[in-house]
């Protein structure tokens, strides 16, 4: 495939799910064609998600104003002002909603392709984005996105839309730890990641279990929250929290069982990564993405959302049962096997075709 490929991130070292992904198939893709990653916001941080040497990075380094609704023109801007750049492309594709409705409002003036390739479930969106995908979406070439439950509600609005699950460059190694005793969540102190329902399932817990402890992977707006809960709580030796990891997988691998609260998800990175490490999870019932990847009672539990009392009990029902726990895990890689890399490539490759 002899072909240029840009893709388009709102700011590549936010290290979320969205840039999880978009770092793993730039540098599949990257093998067999010239792929180039351009993020618009500017940032000093860096990216915990590395690149391989193939591909190019531009950091539009669009200096950020007060964040509203009318920033984004400046990524429209970028991309007019840059015209003959993005002309040279064979495809451009937008990560995530926002580069999505940018792309798809600039795409009439473009000679590439444009794909917008979607994080978020459908519903999960604020009001007005919803209006202007509604507005916009119809003018991208192919629109992807990440579960069957919202296929429908996009193929409204352009009937060039396919499903295509994300993908993991993870291979299991070993078996998770169930003598570690330990709870792991990794995810935003954030309130799309549920994070006054994690506190209060940590506080619930924690009253009735005294073996058990909390690994904690996260940054986010309530990361000063989250000190004073630790604190207030006086679960100081109970809580292990990190705001970032380089290695999932050994965090994985070290711990017994995933938790996740999050009220919305697109198809969570991390529940994919948990089942190839047959890591089991304990996850609300988000209206996509976990039952896509669990299935409740086998390879981990689904809790109707924000059903605190239940989340805890099964959280308990695993903690006292070894058999449970080694079900769970086996369920978790049998599971996590129609996320193979080689599967979802391809459906990429045609796409690209």
């Amino acid at each position: 495939m002899n072909m240029k490929i840009c893709f388009l991130s709102k700011d590549y070292s936010y290290n979320g799910g969205g840039e999880r992904m978009l770092c793993n198939l730039a540098n599949e893709l990257s093998r067999f064609c010239n792929v180039i990653i351009v993020s618009f916001d500017f940032s000093e941080k860096k990216s915990i998600y590395k690149l391989n040497s193939e591909l190019g990075f531009i950091d539009a380094k669009i200096q950020r104003r007060r964040i509203n609704f009318f920033t984004k023109f400046d990524y429209v801007k970028y991309i007019k002002t840059h015209s003959d750049f993005f002309d040279s492309f064979d495809f451009i594709i937008g990560v995530g909603i926002i580069c999505n409705l940018v792309l798809s409002y600039c795409s009439s003036k473009l000679k590439a392709k444009t794909v917008g390739w979607e994080h978020f479930c459908y519903d999960g969106t604020p009001f007005y984005q919803k209006v202007l995908r509604k507005i916009l979406f119809k003018k991208l070439s192919q629109v992807v996105i990440l579960t069957n439950r919202d296929l429908e509600k996009y193929k409204k609005i352009n009937r060039n839309t396919n499903v295509i699950y994300n993908f993991t460059n993870m291979e299991f190694r070993k078996s998770p730890n169930f003598q570690n005793k330990q709870f792991l969540f990794v995810g935003r102190l954030s309130k799309q990641k549920g994070f006054s329902d994690l506190c209060k399932i940590i506080r619930k817990f924690c009253k009735k279990n005294y073996d058990w402890n909390f690994r904690i992977i996260g940054n986010g707006e309530y990361k000063t929250d989250f000190e004073k809960f630790i604190e207030s709580e006086n679960l100081e030796n109970r809580i292990n929290w990190s705001l970032a990891s380089k290695d999932i997988q050994t965090e994985m691998e070290n711990s017994s069982c995933l938790l996740m609260t999050s009220k919305f998800e697109g198809l969570p990175m991390v529940l994919i990564e948990a089942g190839v490490c047959a890591l089991p999870a304990i996850s609300y019932a988000t209206p996509t993405g976990p039952s896509d990847i669990i299935s409740n009672s086998k390879s981990g539990f689904i809790v109707s959302l924000h059903n605190q009392k239940y989340f805890v009990e099964c959280m308990l029902q695993f903690v006292h049962d070894f058999e449970l726990q080694q079900k769970l895990s086996d369920g978790a890689k049998e599971e996590s096997e129609k996320f193979c890399k080689q599967n979802i490539l391809c459906q990429w490759k045609e796409i690209l075709n």
